[in-house]
């Protein structure tokens, strides 16, 4: 069996390997396509994505839980998986010519049709996965991270650079991802699916509605923006906004999202020692905060160096909406650390409720916000978030068991340390006379390790810090 330390290291490996190919990708794409073409892509995907959320219906996360798990009860889930996503899938085609119209722009069906296919594609592979990820087989979901990426951006390259289809580019690349790990999936996998028999499925039903429902609130405000902008602005508008979105996204996709892999099973492993599971915990959300939090504080402070770097000139307006939005995801990477609690704790339903009411105060927000644009938005998702993050840690993490104080403690050092080196960085920038962007950069990170060095040596706390986070790592291997 895989230790916790063999898996995180083999899961941030894939994901540095598919942090430098969306990274290439955002690069080279948003240079290939114009806004416009992006923000068509964006409408369409935010309601055909919701088929993903709808087809895993939470079973992955109750697959890989569950203390014990039979080869029928898979197999059960497989099926109800699939019967899923084909129900989904239809609807979105039977719903296509009114989604288009919703947007107005008839060009759009189409999309809508194939994207729908992509998600009966993806529902196939969701216990193969949740079985990877039980089995530990964490070098096999580091292929499954990579390899399907490198293939959907080499497609989406060559048809756009090619064959100028535009938009049509990124609806292959969304098509090709989930038919590459559906392949490899079939070739790796020691286990296949049986028909569907007779077995108890009541655990797994509750767990999967819990968990989906939190799911699908939180995809329907990430992507509501989308939404309200594709049917009261414009495409231009919506396309800035989405690689905005997408850019700040970025380092939490490759670290915080997929060490759910790593972190669920181990935890559910500990559900009954609270100390462990809190120590665990603890040392996650240092690791969050310094990695990915703090590579969040540096895009806010350097968001204009960063925007011109990733996506070119043309994309100059979408500046300010990346400073804003990389505040908000600060908060929502470090809640990851709940969200992994709230599961391995099987407090879903507890978590949901949580969820109603937060996810509700955000699309408010946005609404509130949508006369002001894109701006307005981006500044109503950053402040839910947060919002959503102070109603998390002081009134469901205690309701779990867990100590709120210990969280806020691992937490606020490196908040300190990334907001005072964002100060710096932006401060040091706007005194630069360079207008160059690579040398803003390169300064500002200049800047920053310096400024980690330093105070590791010259303060005990962030001595400590990474000492505890050094120690548990190789505790854990």
């Amino acid at each position: 069996m895989t230790s916790i330390a063999d898996g995180a290291r083999a899961t941030l490996l894939g994901q540095w390997m598919k942090f430098a190919t969306q990274a290439i990708g955002l690069v080279i794409l948003a240079r290939l396509l114009t806004p416009n073409e992006f923000g068509l892509y964006a409408m369409v995907v935010a309601i055909t994505g919701m088929a993903n959320v709808v087809g895993d219906f939470g079973f992955s996360s109750a697959s890989i839980q569950a203390k014990e798990i039979s080869n029928a009860q898979r197999s059960n889930l497989f099926w109800i998986n699939i019967a899923i996503g084909a129900f989904v899938a239809t609807i979105l085609i039977i719903a296509s010519p009114w989604i288009a119209s919703f947007y107005g722009h008839p060009e759009l069906r189409w999309i809508v049709i194939t994207l729908a296919l992509a998600a009966l594609i993806q529902g196939a592979t969701t216990q193969f996965l949740a079985n990877f990820a039980r089995s530990m087989r964490f070098r096999l979901l580091a292929l499954l991270d990579v390899l399907p990426q490198i293939s959907g951006l080499t497609v989406a390259i060559i048809l756009a650079s090619v064959f100028d289809v535009g938009e049509w580019a990124l609806v292959a690349q969304q098509l090709t991802i989930p038919l590459v790990i559906l392949v490899i999936t079939l070739i790796a996998s020691d286990w296949y699916p049986r028909l569907p028999s007779r077995v108890p499925m009541r655990e797994f039903i509750i767990f999967g509605v819990n968990t989906f429902g939190v799911q699908l609130l939180t995809y329907l405000t990430g992507n509501l923006p989308a939404i309200l902008l594709g049917r009261t602005g414009t495409a231009v508008e919506t396309g800035l906004y989405n690689r905005a979105d997408q850019l700040y996204k970025i380092p939490s996709q490759q670290i915080a999202t997929p060490l759910t892999r790593v972190m669920l099973p181990t935890l559910s492993r500990r559900q009954n020692d609270t100390k462990a599971m809190q120590d665990i915990l603890n040392t996650a959300l240092r690791i969050l905060s310094y990695s990915v939090g703090g590579t969040l504080a540096f895009f806010a402070a350097n968001s204009s160096s960063v925007i011109e770097v990733v996506l070119g000139d043309t994309w100059a307006n979408a500046v300010p909406l990346l400073s804003v939005l990389a505040v908000g995801g600060y908060f929502q990477v470090v809640g990851n650390v709940y969200y992994w609690a709230m599961l391995a704790r099987a407090k879903t339903g507890m978590q949901l409720k949580f969820s109603i009411v937060t996810r509700i105060l955000i699309a408010a927000f946005m609404f509130i916000g949508l006369p002001f644009g894109a701006f307005g938005i981006a500044v109503a998702s950053a402040t839910g978030l947060i919002i959503n993050w102070l109603v998390m840690t002081l009134l469901a993490v205690p309701r779990a068991g867990l100590s709120a104080t210990s969280f806020l403690r691992a937490m606020l050092l490196p908040f300190a340390v990334n907001l005072t080196l964002g100060i710096v960085t932006f401060g040091t920038g706007s005194l630069l006379s360079t207008e160059n962007a690579w040398i803003r950069i390169a300064v500002g990170l200049a800047i920053w390790l310096v400024g980690i060095a330093l105070g590791t040596f010259a303060f005990r706390s962030l001595r400590a810090d990474v000492v505890r986070i050094f120690h548990s790592l190789k505790k854990s291997g």
